[in-house]
């Protein structure tokens, strides 16, 4: 049975107090010197309460903080007393397997969040960390700086013409398509963003297969949008910009660099690559 009085100087689990080992997050938490059981919000999940909206690396330390705490579920039954056990409501009886959680997850035919599409182990892990705030509407764009006092102008620094939003900077601004489309077209496809990243995760890992070509299809929007949010940045902060065509360049680098201990661009240079893109496509398919 677990018995503590703080939540974050009691060793609790491990050995050591959590506020020793992520100072930074419990900084930022406006829950001071709390007990377990008030970390927890009604719906059982846990609840920090931050000072603010969490920065990339904190919210790599708060997935460090997850994997070390655990589930609040399995605390609370301690708690009352219960036994420590796992109980897997959708198994019918046969306990839990990957198939069927997937069919928990399933609404209408599609899975309430796209968890394989966007954790995949090739790609860097901070950027699927911005994906998946894009998938939650949480990235820091334009309108919610502005929201927030940080900058005096939400205008989208690309286009100039409209509110800076998840889904314009990413998806749907005039400006960026020649991008998308530049790579869409090398892969024969023709392509209609849907209304958010989420959304767009799904459809996109429909058309995957086990060809090479199709094996990149599944990197490309990463891609895409890394260089989108670099470009962004870099406009922003340091007043410099890219044309279209050396963000394409970009967009080719990180596709090398992600599949470099992979099969699919292999006999491939970079130059090749940069210089012949549609000479690597048909070779592939």
């Amino acid at each position: 049975m677990v018995t503590i009085s703080s939540f974050s100087d009691d060793v609790w689990v491990g050995e050591q107090p959590l506020r020793t080992l992520f100072p930074s997050l419990f900084k930022l938490s406006k829950k001071k010197n709390v007990v377990l059981r008030e970390m927890i919000s009604s719906e059982g999940a846990w609840d920090f309460n931050f000072l603010r909206s969490l920065n990339m690396q904190e919210m790599l330390e708060i997935v460090n903080l997850l994997q070390v705490i655990g589930e609040p579920a399995v605390l609370l039954n301690n708690l009352d007393g219960a036994e420590d056990n796992r109980h897997w409501t959708f198994g019918r009886g046969e306990g839990f397997s990957v198939a069927n959680a997937y069919s928990a997850m399933d609404l209408g035919g599609f899975l309430s969040f796209p968890y394989k599409q966007l954790w995949n182990p090739k790609i860097p892990l901070t950027v699927a960390f911005l994906v998946w705030t894009l998938c939650y509407n949480r990235a820091a764009t334009l309108d919610k700086l502005h929201s927030a006092g940080l900058v005096q102008d939400s205008t989208c620094l690309f286009c100039g013409l409209h509110v800076e939003t998840n889904s314009d900077l990413f998806l749907h601004c005039q400006t960026k398509n020649g991008i998308w489309d530049y790579f869409l077209k090398s892969f024969g496809v023709s392509w209609v963003h849907s209304l958010d990243v989420k959304r767009t995760i799904w459809e996109w890992g429909k058309r995957k297969s086990k060809k090479m070509v199709k094996k990149l299809w599944s990197y490309l929007p990463f891609a895409i949008w890394w260089c989108l949010r670099n470009e962004r940045n870099n406009r922003l902060y340091k007043n410099l910009a890219r044309n279209t065509k050396q963000l394409i360049t970009e967009v080719k680098c990180l596709l090398l660099n992600w599949t470099i201990n992979t099969d699919i661009f292999r006999g491939f240079s970079l130059s090749t690559l940069i210089c012949n893109w549609d000479v690597v496509m048909h070779a592939s398919m």
